[in-house]
C-alpha cells in the first residue's frame, strides 16, 4: 500500500490522526439498475481497473482495513463513480459502524455526462447519497478531538453564500479547525500542476489571468462574486489548520494561506494517463494518506 504522511500544526491538546481516502470511482451495478447504468458503470470501470488487476474494490477493502487505527476516515469526494443503486448499497455496507467524515464529490452524485453536473443533477441525487453516507450535502461539521471538521460541497467550482456563512460561523469560533473538500483550492504552485496534467483549471477560485490561459473556454469554472470573496476571507483564519481535498487525481501540499496548509491526496487508481491524454503521469497509483493534526 502507498502511504503518503503529512504533519499539520494546529495547537491541538493532545494529536489527531486522520486517515485521507478520496476519489476511489468504484463502478458496482446491481439488478436494480437499469440496463443503461450497469453498460455506464461496466464501461467506466475499465478507465479505473482493467480487468486482469487488482479492483478498486479489493483496494478499497486494504484501505479501509488500514484506516482502523485512525481516530477519523475523512473521505473527499468521488468514492463512488455515480450513484447507482450497486454504488449506494456497497457504500451504506462498507461504511456501516466506522468513524468517518464524508464530503460529496461532482461523480458521487451524477451520471456525467448525462446528467448536469451543477444543483439540477445534485438534486436529483443528493437524498440518496444523504441516505447512503449520512451526512448532508452543501455542508456539515464534526468534532475529532479538539479539532473540527468542516465539509463543504465545492463540486460546482463554487461556494454560495449560505454555505459562506455556515463555514465562517464555525471558524469565527476559534477553535482549530480542517476544511475538507472534494475540489481544491487555487495556489499557484499547485496550478502549473493542474494545468501540465489537466489542461483545465480545475480548481476553486482561480484567478482570471490563470483562466485566460486554459485551452478550453472556462464556463462554470469561473468564480463567482461570492466565491472570491469567500476564498479572500478564508485566508485570514488562524485556526484553519488545513484544507484536505482531491478531485486532480495526484498528491500536492502547500501553503494554502499564511496560516493554512492545502493537502490534496491522489488515491485514484486508474490506468496510466498518458494512454488515456497523452501526458506523463505525475503520481504513483493507489496512495492515501495519514494526516497527523497536532
Amino acid at each position: 500500500m502507498n502511504c503518503a504522511h503529512s504533519v499539520v500544526k494546529a495547537g491541538l491538546p493532545s494529536p489527531v490522526r486522520l486517515f485521507h481516502l478520496t476519489d476511489m470511482h468504484i463502478t458496482r451495478s446491481s439488478a436494480g439498475d437499469c440496463a443503461y447504468v450497469r453498460r455506464q458503470q461496466a464501461e467506466r470501470r475499465l478507465v479505473f481497473r482493467r480487468p486482469e488487476q487488482e479492483s478498486s474494490e479489493s483496494l478499497m477493502d486494504a484501505y479501509l482495513r488500514e484506516s482502523g487505527s485512525a481516530d477519523c476516515l475523512v473521505m473527499t469526494g468521488d468514492i463512488i463513480d455515480a450513484p447507482s443503486e450497486g454504488n449506494l448499497a456497497y457504500l451504506r455496507e462498507k461504511l456501516a459502524g466506522r468513524s468517518f467524515f464524508y464530503v460529496t464529490g461532482n461523480h458521487d452524485w451524477c451520471f456525467p455526462p448525462d446528467h448536469p453536473v451543477g444543483p439540477e443533477g445534485q438534486y436529483a441525487f443528493r437524498p440518496l447519497l444523504e441516505r447512503a453516507s449520512g451526512f448532508p450535502i452543501g455542508f456539515c461539521t464534526r468534532k475529532v478531538g479538539g479539532l473540527t471538521l468542516i465539509g463543504l460541497d465545492n463540486t460546482s467550482y463554487q461556494v454560495t453564500q449560505a454555505q459562506a456563512e455556515a463555514v465562517f460561523a464555525v471558524l469565527e469560533r476559534g477553535e482549530p479547525a480542517a476544511l475538507c473538500c472534494h475540489v481544491p483550492f487555487f495556489c499557484d504552485t499547485l496550478w502549473e500542476s493542474v494545468r501540465d496534467y489537466w489542461q483545465q483549471p480545475i480548481l476553486t477560485g482561480c484567478p482570471d489571468e490563470v483562466l485566460a490561459q486554459s485551452s478550453v473556454d472556462p464556463g462554470g469554472l469561473r468564480p463567482t462574486d461570492e466565491t472570491r470573496a469567500f476564498v479572500r476571507r478564508l485566508k485570514t483564519f488562524p485556526n484553519l489548520a488545513a484544507i484536505l481535498a482531491g478531485h486532480i487525481h495526484f498528491n500536492h501540499e502547500d501553503r494554502f494561506s499564511a496560516y493554512t496548509v492545502q493537502i490534496v491526496t491522489q488515491t485514484a487508481v486508474h490506468d496510466p494517463v498518458e494512454e488515456r491524454f497523452g501526458r506523463e503521469v505525475p503520481h504513483q497509483p493507489g496512495t492515501v494518506r495519514w494526516i497527523e493534526v497536532q
